[in-house]
């Protein structure tokens, strides 16, 4: 008889002690219960803004504690004004439905413009 006691009261402990499960996500989406729904929303909003909080002020914590930050070194230099010379050379295939000749307008080498 003690025995049987022991193993329910036991048996009552271990289940009352239990962590409660939370309903899943997909399980609540599944439910289709927009009041739950935006219950779970506004839970998960808070907790999303106590954490962007929290995490700000370590940002702001470390900042000022950190002082030889990984700065990028900037150079700058001096532009002098010269000569810009370039030219284009252009060169490659067409395909076309029916053959055409196409002639320049001047025959050879255009050097100036």
């Amino acid at each position: 008889m003690k025995n049987i006691f022991v193993t329910i009261l036991t048996a009552l402990v271990l289940t009352s002690c239990a962590e409660k499960k939370e309903v899943s996500l997909e399980t609540l989406l599944a439910t289709n219960d927009v009041a739950k729904i935006k219950a779970k929303k506004a839970t998960m909003d808070a907790k999303q803004q106590l954490l962007s909080t929290d995490l700000k002020a370590i940002n702001d914590k470390l900042d000022a504690l950190i002082e030889n930050k990984n700065i990028p070194l900037i150079t700058a230099l001096t532009v002098k004004e010269t000569v810009f010379t370039h030219f284009i050379e252009l060169q490659g295939n067409v395909q076309t439905k029916q053959n055409i000749l196409i002639y320049p307008e001047l025959p050879g080498i255009l050097k100036t413009m």
